[in-house]
């Protein structure tokens, strides 16, 4: 991925990133909390990871923060697999994310964070609705998944 911008003699030149790229990533492991009603309290656990997802990402620009560090941005989305629906992964207010020197790159939908380097394609996803409600139960709880990434082409 071409996502940095190479500095020779204190001057930084501009490689131009793909336009659009696309990958396809794999949770292969999952844990966070659950509750325990034998013990009346919420508890560490595992979870049999599941789930496939495509991040889309579309070039929108390259900036420069510092003057020896670039920063590309992109609109990125995230479908799920079986899914036709993409959904915006965005940094905060911004419509775009920002991938930086070492390619990493965060961004959040509505329900899930995420973390991506697209140097290693290792990625983490965060679900943190659940537990805090207040209510003692199953039905939603909070997990962090990690796992990997392929580019395709």
């Amino acid at each position: 991925v071409a996502l940095l911008l190479a500095l020779s003699c204190g001057k930084a030149e501009a490689q131009e990133p793909k336009k659009t790229e696309a990958y396809v990533c794999k949770v292969e492991f999952t844990g966070g909390l659950a509750y325990d009603v034998g013990s009346k309290s919420w508890r560490s656990t595992t979870f049999p990871p599941k789930g496939k997802f495509i991040f889309r990402l579309k070039f929108a620009k390259t900036q420069a923060e510092k003057i020896d560090l670039h920063v590309v941005d992109y609109e990125a989305t995230v479908t799920e697999a079986g899914r036709n629906r993409e959904v915006s992964c965005v940094r905060g207010k911004d419509k775009t994310t920002g991938a930086d020197q070492d390619g990493t790159l965060d961004c959040a939908t509505a329900l899930f964070e995420y973390k991506f380097n697209l140097k290693n394609n290792r990625f983490l996803r965060a679900y943190l609705v659940g537990y805090v409600n207040g209510m003692n139960e199953n039905s939603d709880t909070p997990y962090v998944s990690g796992g990997t990434c392929i580019k395709t082409d």
